[in-house]
């Protein structure tokens, strides 16, 4: 039997690598962070809310759904937002704020619905938890299985996609470098769209699975940033697989270790949970900017070279 604890931080963990790997994605095509990422993630959530209490169908029924129109709204904040803004010459930094208003006309807007359906159809729409729609398999409630199998299965494709697909290789080569992407023909405009789409896909998903096991909220997205920030750069902001990495580190240390430090100093402690990726994101930054991955990846290059000093001797 796996602990309680154990099994909501593995959900926890899985369903934020999902969305570190969103972040990451979106950081690398279009060069600038998605502040609203976390918040998109909220529009998933609310799918399943709907589909839940008002539609009355099971909300695993509806992920493709949650999926679907979260990859729109990414989507159309590219084209509408960032796209728009990049062709008029904007900096970067004007356009990361952008970013952030539209997080924050998300929110408004996830707040009138949520205020629409507790007016109209009597149903509590902040703070629900959506936990009697789980399945149990093995004494393990779905939504592990679930989000890890979407996890496992996310690497998979992945791997498959950017090492054995003409898309995968021109998404490569518009990461390492546009400009020189755009001269062999790569249409770079479509790559980075697709990105984005991929990215709402990611997010919906994860938003969707979250409320299963999760307290939901208008307002979780913001909070829920922060952590995937912290394994976003944890994992290494240029690579996709270490934000995978990145997000199940953050994840299960955010849970277990809040968790072992109220158990040592008291439950006021949980409130300030967020402390842990902040802190996490604070370390990173000052000892190892580029993530676990750079560490990895020197010292994958320090074997080679001893290798090839033992073999010329």
């Amino acid at each position: 039997m796996i602990s309680p604890l154990l099994v909501s931080a593995l959900i926890y963990s899985s369903l934020l690598s999902l969305l570190c790997v969103g972040y990451t994605l979106t950081y690398l095509t279009a060069r600038v962070p998605n502040f609203a990422h976390g918040t998109m993630a909220v529009i998933g959530m609310y799918v399943s809310f709907t589909a839940a209490r008002i539609w009355k169908v099971n909300p695993y029924y509806t992920l493709p759904l949650a999926s679907l129109f979260v990859a729109l709204v990414s989507l159309a904040i590219y084209v509408l937002v960032l796209e728009t803004m990049q062709r008029f010459g904007v900096s970067m930094i004007s356009i990361s704020i952008a970013t952030i208003a539209c997080e924050i006309i998300i929110i408004a807007i996830m707040s009138i619905y949520a205020e629409w359906v507790l007016s109209t159809h009597k149903v509590i729409s902040r703070g629900f938890m959506l936990r009697e729609f789980d399945f149990v398999i093995f004494n393990l409630p779905g939504v592990l299985i679930v989000s890890m199998a979407i996890l496992i299965g996310l690497v998979t494709i992945l791997h498959i996609m950017l090492n054995k697909t003409i898309f995968g290789i021109s998404l490569r080569a518009v990461v390492e470098d546009p400009s020189l992407a755009l001269a062999q023909g790569v249409n770079t405009n479509l790559i980075i769209r697709a990105s984005w789409v991929f990215t709402g896909c990611l997010a919906g998903l994860a938003g969707a699975l979250l409320p299963i096991w999760f307290i939901g909220d208008v307002d979780m997205g913001s909070i829920v940033l922060v952590s995937i920030m912290a394994g976003s750069i944890l994992g290494g902001l240029s690579n996709i697989y270490g934000a995978i990495i990145g997000g199940m580190i953050v994840g299960l240390m955010e849970i277990l270790g809040t968790y072992f430090i109220a158990s040592r100093i008291g439950s006021w402690i949980m409130p300030y949970r967020l402390v842990i990726p902040l802190a996490i994101m604070s370390i990173t930054l000052l000892i190892i900017p580029g993530g676990i991955t750079s560490v990895l990846a020197s010292e994958k290059t320090k074997l080679i070279v001893r290798k090839l000093k033992t073999w010329r001797r």
